[in-house]
């Protein structure tokens, strides 16, 4: 046999006709189990910063981790108010309710003009003492949510909402409502002797209209 046909014999296939043969035109290699294990290994949840614009999801998803929940914190901490103003504009929901109690009145107020607030977020909002008195007056001066009665009622529990505008969103409130606002000691007099005065109408006026029927 010449030398070159035994180096022909010995030779290695090449690459391509190694594809051709492998019956699914790959070529496997032995990895090892700790080498794969580390290269498919899952990122923490925490590692990753939630979408600082994107809605993550409506009124029945579930909780954020604790963990989820610092990390927007620490972010928004360390941004400037212009910052956390325009951040206020497009925040999700998630952000809505750390901005709402921001130091800066500016920054809760620019929550309130968010396009993506809903009735739910109002009411609550509207029972927080802890927001500017200013942020609640927005609240009841929209006529949107004024007519709703839960929002109502929260807005005329809520010792921040002006006295002026509480009184006049009395008559909003249920019947058996009325009589616990009568009663509350946490909200102006005039407020409470308001709910007084129209409970004690509406108990007159059933009277009333009982003894017709």
């Amino acid at each position: 046999m010449s030398q070159a046909n035994l180096m022909s014999k010995h030779a290695m296939p090449s690459t391509l006709h190694r594809l051709q043969r492998h019956p699914k035109g790959i070529i496997h290699q032995n990895i090892p189990g700790s080498v794969h294990a580390r290269a498919v290994r899952p990122v923490p949840i925490e590692d990753y910063d939630d979408a600082p614009h994107g809605e993550t999801g409506g009124e029945g998803d579930a909780a954020p981790s604790n963990g989820g929940h610092r990390t927007v914190v620490q972010r928004i901490r360390q941004m400037s108010v212009p910052e956390r103003i325009m951040l206020a504009r497009t925040a999700n929901k998630k952000e809505r309710s750390i901005l709402i109690t921001d130091p800066s009145k500016e920054v809760a107020i620019e929550v309130i003009y968010n396009k993506k607030i809903t009735d739910g977020e109002a009411e609550m909002i509207a029972r927080m003492t802890e927001v500017d008195a200013e942020v609640i007056a927005i609240i009841a001066e929209n006529r949107e949510w004024s007519r709703q009665t839960k929002i109502a009622n929260a807005l005329t529990t809520n010792p921040k909402t002006p006295v002026h505008i509480a009184c006049k969103l009395v008559h909003r409130i249920h019947t058996r409502d009325l009589g616990l606002l009568s009663r509350n000691r946490n909200i102006a007099t005039a407020v409470r002797q308001a709910a007084q005065r129209l409970l004690a109408h509406r108990q007159r006026h059933a009277i009333t209209q009982g003894r017709r029927h």
